[in-house]
């Protein structure tokens, strides 16, 4: 069959016209509050995000053109804090922040939008050994937008941790082949006298930093030796507990550290810890966030009304430890060890005598 010449024009036009123009699909809709704000009790600002669902009443490409398409023209937000052992509500208006550094993008320009407040949740003692004075044992977050219901979320706080292992005063550490390294902690809503407001913690995060002290010939340089554990609130569960082994320190030191010509000897430095700690709905977010899902949802949200997540956490460092004399020694002596030249100090102080 002849095609009419009119006609195969047409059809030119068209292959042509849609080689040089990507096909714009999008499904018009109704753009969703998005949410996000997680309050750790030892910080004295809190930031909440408030942006949209993308998508929707307008093509991609219109969106682009416009720098506010993430944000609201016009909401209403409001804080609640619930103060410890009193029926009495703390209300706060978050106040509009228009920040910087917002990663590059589709949606790069000079403003990043979102909200914070000033208030300290918990009165931290002077010794971490004792429990903290906490003012605050709930909070809720509502957000008004025009034309939509109100997004609403509200938590009891989480409680803060409690180290048991190292001390708060200890300084040295001892770790040998029979003898691991023990980081223990709980929190201090534990115990008979727990207080029922409390939300315990479970989710936990540990991480032990090793300095490793490297002397070259034009100067030194510190390299850190990282070990860390994820650890999820079983049922019952009141304590964490994470060991180092000998073993495990060995192998990390050999995985993390190469030999390096450029390095006439390595010496062990100073050891800090941080552990981190969430509640239920932190535990499921951070769930999603490393890909532990069933799949049955697109993504885990608990705020009302709205995607997104709120939740609070809590932490606690410790640095300025070191291994004791003992353990230098051991550890210098290690034959694995020898090629990444560690040695010892030559002050003795350093060594722990």
């Amino acid at each position: 069959m002849k095609i009419p010449g009119i006609l195969l024009g047409l059809i030119l036009v068209f292959l042509f016209g849609a080689c040089e123009t990507d096909p714009d699909i999008y499904i018009p809709g109704k753009p969703i509050p998005v949410i996000y704000a997680v309050f750790d009790d030892h910080e004295t600002t809190h930031y909440i995000l408030i942006t949209k669902t993308f998508g929707a009443q307008k093509s991609p490409a219109d969106f682009g053109f416009n720098h506010d398409s993430l944000y609201w023209d016009s909401l209403d937000i409001e804080v609640s804090l619930k103060e410890k052992f009193t029926n009495s509500w703390i209300h706060i208006k978050p106040e509009k922040v228009i920040g910087t550094n917002k990663d590059s993008g589709f949606f790069l320009y000079p403003g990043n939008e979102y909200y914070k407040f000033d208030r300290v949740i918990m009165d931290t003692p002077a010794h971490w050994e004792y429990p903290p004075v906490y003012s605050i044992d709930s909070i809720t977050i509502r957000v008004s937008i025009p034309g939509y219901d109100d997004a609403f979320c509200s938590h009891k706080r989480i409680d803060s941790i409690r180290i048991v292992s190292p001390r708060y005063d200890q300084k040295y550490l001892f770790l040998a082949p029979n003898s691991p390294l023990l980081f223990n902690w709980d929190w201090f809503g534990n115990g008979p006298q727990q207080d029922p407001n409390i939300r315990p913690h479970a989710w936990n995060e540990i991480d032990v930093n090793f300095e490793i002290i490297e002397e070259l010939e034009d100067g030194s340089r510190s390299k850190w030796i990282t070990i860390q554990n994820t650890l999820y609130l079983k049922e019952h569960e009141k304590y964490r507990q994470m060991n180092i082994t000998y073993e495990e320190f060995i192998r990390e030191l050999l995985l993390q550290l190469e030999p390096d010509p450029k390095v006439i000897r390595r010496k062990l430095g100073i050891v800090k810890m941080h552990i981190a700690g969430g509640d239920e709905p932190m535990k499921n977010y951070m769930k999603f966030y490393f890909g532990h899902s069933d799949y049955n949802t697109l993504s885990y949200t608990n705020i009302q009304n709205a995607f997104g997540f709120f939740g609070t956490s809590t932490h606690y460092y410790k640095d300025s430890m070191r291994f004791d004399y003992e353990t230098r020694q051991i550890l210098v002596n290690e034959n694995r060890l020898k090629k990444i030249k560690l040695s010892l100090w030559t002050n003795p102080q350093a060594e722990g005598k």
